[in-house]
């Protein structure tokens, strides 16, 4: 399993997540992604699709029920009360009320932030990290729920060192989950002084990044190998004796959908169902509630002896 491997769930719900900041973002985002919210009919041109998009009219309601929650909990301003101490305590405390990231946000706005987060999309991640330079303290770094592969800069800095000197063309090569911001502002933010020096250091980082995740792809590759020299679990089950799923057709009445079998999708570069059940003697995938992802956790956990 390569080390960049995403987990099943965050495969099923990364498409929530972009279509709920696209919603966040407004009627321009929602058009901008085109026939994804609005499709096209099968009679229609492009110049006819163009305009029944113009024409077309989104009333936010997810966007101002958002604003309204955050504005009914911030309603009056948050009370922070620090812990009594050492002098040299109280002081970095204090520091830590007035600037949380090291980035000049004030606890209170961090806390607002999180939580504009956890509306959006559920969940929200923050690292209580230590700096050891100056001030030498804690602080938080916050982490959105989003895709984190980096391939949006990858393209725009290869663009950028092929000569293409556009903010345009670069926005064209960004990742379909961005869209808080409008398409001026992205255009905006990539405009620069493109001097020799800044394009040697963009290259330097361009060729790091490339190197890591070629390496990455090794160390992927390398794992087959001691994977094939497990041992075969003697204790093989049978195919008849086998846990199977039960009919999907067993749990349909009126009141209760019908039993829908997820895609066993873990994000993983290549089938390992195999070798799994080589290792383990039976295919634990067939248990409802494991997929090839479930199942390496838990003979990572356990080992490979299944009658244990």
């Amino acid at each position: 399993m390569p080390v960049n491997t995403t987990h099943a769930e965050y495969d099923a719900t990364l498409p929530l997540w972009q279509r709920m900041r696209t919603v966040l973002a407004g009627e321009d985002a929602v058009k901008a992604a085109g026939e994804l919210y609005l499709p096209k009919l099968d009679s229609q041109t492009d110049a006819e699709y163009q305009g029944y998009k113009l024409r077309a009219a989104f009333f936010n309601a997810t966007a101002r029920t958002a604003e309204g929650f955050v504005g009914l909990l911030f309603r009056r301003d948050p009370l922070v009360r620090m812990p009594g101490g050492p002098p040299a305590l109280a002081a970095a405390l204090a520091g830590f009320v007035e600037d949380a990231d090291l980035l000049g946000t004030p606890v209170t706005a961090y806390a607002k932030a999180v939580l504009e987060e956890v509306i959006a999309v559920g969940r929200c991640g923050t690292l209580v990290d230590w700096e050891a330079e100056a001030p030498a303290r804690a602080y938080l770094a916050r982490y959105a729920a989003r895709a984190r592969n980096g391939e949006t800069g990858l393209r725009i800095r290869a663009a950028i060192l092929s000569g293409e000197r556009n903010p345009k063309e670069w926005v064209k090569r960004r990742a379909p989950q961005i869209t808080r911001s409008r398409m001026a502002e992205r255009e905006a933010a990539l405009c620069g002084d493109w001097r020799e020096e800044h394009l040697f250091v963009l290259r330097q980082s361009l060729e790091n990044s490339r190197h890591v995740l070629s390496q990455l792809a090794v160390c992927a590759g390398a794992l087959v190998q001691p994977l094939a020299k497990v041992g075969v679990n003697p204790a093989t089950v049978g195919e008849a004796e086998r846990p199977k799923n039960p009919a999907a057709a067993a749990a349909q009445s009126k009141q209760q959908p019908p039993f829908k079998k997820l895609k066993a999708g873990t994000g993983l570069k290549r089938d390992m169902s195999s070798e799994l059940t080589r290792v383990c003697g039976v295919d634990l995938t067939r248990i409802i509630g494991l997929n090839v992802l479930g199942v390496l956790i838990l003979i990572a956990e356990i080992g490979g002896d299944m009658n244990r």
